[in-house]
């Protein structure tokens, strides 16, 4: 996500309810930001939420390429598995109750 991304901003509410309801054993909600860092702290004083943010610079290599987002638009969701592995990805917006299908989709049967 970045401070400057309009889709972005709109799902942040909706991404911390869905982290908000998965308890210790759920899905670990994790937001990475590709934006300047006082913009990400500025924003996020207005904005909070309880997940962590990571920070990395926008950029060819930056984290959300690395995971796959070969296009570089926001926003962008990745589900990885416990060993770090990609199991689902999107890019876009995501609707509103749309995040616990996908990731339950993703994650199968426990």
């Amino acid at each position: 996500w970045a401070s400057w991304c309009g889709p972005c901003v709109e799902e942040m509410p909706e991404l911390q309810r869905f982290a908000a309801a998965q308890g210790a054993d759920g899905v670990q909600v994790v937001g990475l930001a590709l934006d300047e860092a006082e913009a990400v702290r500025a924003f996020l004083r207005q904005v909070p939420v309880d997940y962590p943010i990571l920070l990395d610079r926008p950029g060819p290599a930056d984290a959300s390429v690395r995971l796959g987002n070969t296009r570089g638009l926001l926003p962008y969701t990745v589900l990885l598995d416990r060993q770090r592995r990609v199991l689902r990805q999107k890019l876009g917006p995501f609707q509103p109750g749309e995040i616990a299908d996908w990731a339950a989709a993703g994650t199968g049967p426990d």
